[in-house]
């Protein structure tokens, strides 16, 4: 199997990972982006409580998935990528196509953007989990209309020319 493949289930597995701690360990505590389970978010991502934790968390699912694949992560630690990805998309090769692992940016009203993690495509939509999707981690499911409508954007693992293809396992 492609590495690419490999890693876009090795980040998936990880959002999943996520989501479970949340719903085992009654995350439910979050108030106004803080809480236990959101600092051990803020901490896993180097403690700057003042990055949207959407983007800390689909950050944190691409550094562990490629630690265990023993791929060095460039990914930016996402603070401000959803600002960079609306201003320019020469910053960050991306496509308009979900796919799973893909890390997914929608504009949102305020003119800053939300980050997911793609877990699911299917032939009406798309599935993600996400880190402050209502003040938690969450499954989430949007229709294709959505992509267009909302400004989406995909960064997939095939796209992601930050990650290391020297280190082992990239093929």
């Amino acid at each position: 199997m492609p590495t690419t493949l490999v890693l876009g289930a090795a980040i998936k597995a990880e959002a999943d990972a996520e989501l479970k701690y949340w719903v085992d360990n009654d995350c439910s505590e979050v108030v106004e982006n803080g809480g236990p389970c959101v600092l051990r978010i803020h901490q896993e991502f180097g403690n700057p409580a003042f990055v949207a934790w959407c983007a800390q968390f689909g950050w944190m699912c691409v550094n562990r998935a490629t630690a265990k694949l023993g791929i060095t992560n460039k990914l930016p630690q996402l603070a401000g990528a959803a600002n960079m990805l609306a201003a320019s998309k020469k910053v960050l090769p991306v496509s308009k196509t979900p796919a799973v692992g893909a890390l997914m940016y929608r504009k949102s009203s305020e003119g800053t953007g939300h980050i997911g993690v793609v877990v699911e495509v299917d032939a009406k939509g798309f599935h993600t989990i996400e880190g402050n999707a209502g003040d938690k981690v969450a499954y989430v499911y949007y229709t294709t209309k959505k992509i267009k409508s909302q400004g989406m954007s995909f960064i997939h693992a095939e796209m992601m020319s930050f990650l290391d293809r020297r280190s082992p396992g990239w093929t």
